[in-house]
């Protein structure tokens, strides 16, 4: 020990052993609770405290085979019990300080984050009440997390729920009533829906539906396609290809000319760019799409609309699909 009067040792035997370091005689019983050779003690600097780890009056730490470490005091219980509860209470007002100060910063980690540097900087905050003060931050973060990530599942729920009707009907390609469900569904709803979903709506819109379909509004199927050519920063062909054919469905046919070039331009580019051992089917559907897209734009330039679609949607394949699975709604 620190002040050289007692010695400690381990054992095979599980105990731990105190000796009187003048007389080699034995001090006390066996300390006993570990379940496997004691492989290691130590005294705590002063010989009697460890309190940054525990809150109380400490003076021996052990290790074992048993893969525990274990505190062991020296001090006795009646001294140890009012040292205890004066140190509790020191953490118990510094928990109650820092919960009403989390109560106050804002719940992005950044304002949390702060908060912990704050504490960790202020000199107040030493040993135990420091660990106190940051096991309280904590505690307090994760049941802030925990509320989030319950509200963010119930949100999600809810929108699941909202949106299977939806769901369903793509998974029927029941384009009209999918057309007539996405017109009236909670823009919020579907704020996080891809590309692909936008482009499935206004691609379908203009070419599955007869003109006098209640559910092809073309000014919506437009917007719709806007949507998807925005999502996709116009870079994407297929996409852009859509958008074109919504303009010129609207009767701005100087705009469908720009926007089916501007799609030309960019697949050609993407063809360009496929990578020398890209699969030959893939690179076939590309140039397929590219000629599809080419003899489109000598139709507008013709002043003639564009061609009906040669193949069933069901066997339709193109370098980039034009459907979107149900799985993407409600996610």
């Amino acid at each position: 020990s620190p002040d050289g009067k007692t010695l400690a040792s381990g054992s095979w035997d599980k105990t731990i052993r105190l000796w009187d370091a003048a007389t080699g005689k034995p001090l006390g019983e066996p300390l006993r609770g570990h379940e496997n050779w004691v492989t290691s003690v130590v005294f705590s600097p002063d010989g009697k405290t460890l309190a940054s780890v525990t809150f109380t009056s400490l003076d021996l730490l052990s290790g074992s085979d048993d893969t525990t470490i274990r505190l062991w005091s020296g001090v006795p219980m009646r001294e140890r019990v009012p040292l205890y509860r004066t140190r509790m209470a020191q953490v118990e007002r510094v928990r109650a300080q820092l919960a009403e100060r989390m109560a106050r910063v804002g719940d992005s980690i950044e304002s949390v984050q702060a908060l912990a540097a704050e504490v960790l900087a202020d000199p107040r905050f030493a040993g135990d009440l420091r660990t106190a003060a940051l096991m309280v931050i904590g505690e307090v973060d994760l049941e802030r997390q925990e509320d989030r990530a319950a509200e963010e599942q119930r949100v999600a729920t809810a929108r699941r729920e909202r949106l299977k009707p939806l769901g369903d009907a793509l998974m029927k390609k029941d384009w009209a009533r999918a057309l007539q469900l996405a017109a009236a569904a909670n823009p919020d709803d579907l704020a996080t829906e891809p590309a692909s979903f936008w482009n499935e709506l206004a691609w379908r819109g203009l070419t599955e539906l007869p003109a006098d379909s209640p559910a092809r509004d073309l000014k919506l199927l437009l917007d719709y396609a806007e949507r998807a050519v925005a999502l996709t920063e116009r870079k994407d062909g297929t996409i852009l290809d859509t958008l074109a054919r919504a303009h010129w469905e609207l009767g701005d046919k100087a705009k469908a000319n720009e926007v089916q070039r501007e799609a030309i331009a960019v697949l050609t580019a993407q063809i360009a760019a496929t990578p020398a051992g890209a699969p030959a089917e893939q690179v076939q559907q590309s140039k397929t799409m590219l000629t599809e897209l080419q003899d489109t734009l000598a139709r507008y330039e013709r002043d003639e609309p564009p061609a009906p679609r040669a193949t069933a949607p069901e066997t339709l394949t193109r370098a980039d699909p034009r459907s979107v699975t149900p799985a993407t709604i409600g996610v």
